[in-house]
């Protein structure tokens, strides 16, 4: 609900979300509301600030699979929020993900613990995200993208590099688990980065860096207005991504864990200390159109991690712009 009258703008949010997780033998349902109270100013036609105050519980509850987790408690953690945000944005809508101009968010927000497990504890989360579109010729577009995320606290808030949003039938790696030495609170994805799966590195800070070349190949070939909007909208999108995350104050320190690797055998563990590139890339192309009210987007990429060249991935996704 909002309050969009006068040019202090006010309104209240609530949000709730439902899901189950299986775990081994047992199933646990994860249940979050959030209540939310949020007022934006705008400073000029292009820029604005917003702040918000929250409150948020988090239910975890065991399904009654059998006697044994019938007989387990239910428990929850509550939070209290407060965020607030710097928007500037000067672009200039051209067609479904085609923009001139540049836009971009800078954010800081708060997570403070007040009952269970978080009691006492804090999470700060610091990012901007910044966007600029140039344009080649006609509607062909130059789009570029930076951002960064970093949280600081005795809570933290757990980046999983790699993939795209929005994924159908996305891959997760196992094979560097996030370490239980930090206390995670939240997990978030840290996307684009075009041909990795989820997780090819994790931490609690991380920067990415995307450039595509936006075709509309039908609208630029053509004289007339193409009305049918899979032809008008369809796109090729070479690009490009690198990206990094990291647990350490910086992405080169030689304690990050991506330098860390398990092995387990019998009763016998060993830990490796490697050196591997704090960045990885990745590059591909891609098409986009739109069809049935749904803007679909299909990538080729290949990566290259720590000068190795990981096969080829495929991403189908939906949704506009990075």
């Amino acid at each position: 609900m909002r309050n969009d009258k006068n040019r202090l703008k006010y309104g209240i949010t609530y949000y709730r979300r439902s899901m189950i997780q299986e775990d081994y033998y047992s199933y646990m349902a994860y249940i979050t509301n959030l209540f939310k109270a949020h007022i934006t100013y705008p400073l000029s036609p292009v820029s604005m600030v917003n702040v918000a105050f929250g409150i948020r519980r988090d239910v975890y509850r065991y399904l009654s699979t059998s006697e044994e987790y019938l007989a387990k408690e239910t428990t929850h953690r509550d939070y209290i929020t407060l965020s607030s945000s710097y928007t500037y944005d000067n672009s200039t809508f051209v067609d479904k993900n085609i923009r001139r101009g540049f836009r971009a968010k800078v954010f800081a927000e708060v997570y403070q613990g007040l009952y269970g497990n978080p009691l006492g504890q804090t999470m700060i989360n610091l990012g901007f995200d910044a966007r600029h579109y140039l344009r080649i010729h006609k509607n062909i577009i130059w789009a570029n993208r930076a951002a960064f995320g970093t949280s600081v606290g005795n809570l933290k808030l757990l980046y999983y590099l790699g993939g795209v949003d929005n994924q159908f039938s996305p891959t997760f790696s196992d094979e560097n688990p996030a370490s239980t030495d930090y206390n995670w609170g939240f997990q978030t994805l840290a996307t684009p980065m075009r041909g990795f799966p989820q997780n090819a590195r994790y931490g609690s800070s991380f920067a990415v860096l995307n450039t595509e070349l936006r075709i509309p190949l039908f609208q630029y070939l053509s004289r007339n207005t193409i009305r049918f909007a899979p032809l008008r909208h369809f796109q090729i999108v070479p690009f490009a991504d690198m990206g990094a995350a990291w647990t350490s104050t910086t992405p080169w320190a030689a304690d990050n864990e991506y330098n860390k690797k398990t092995l387990t055998q019998g009763d016998i563990t060993i830990i490796l200390n490697r050196s591997l590139d704090p960045f990885i890339f990745g590059y591909g192309a891609g098409v986009r159109t739109y069809f049935f009210g749904y803007f679909l987007r299909a990538d080729w990429a290949w990566g290259h991690d720590s000068g190795l060249k990981v096969p080829m991935r495929f991403y189908f996704s939906m949704g506009f712009d990075f």
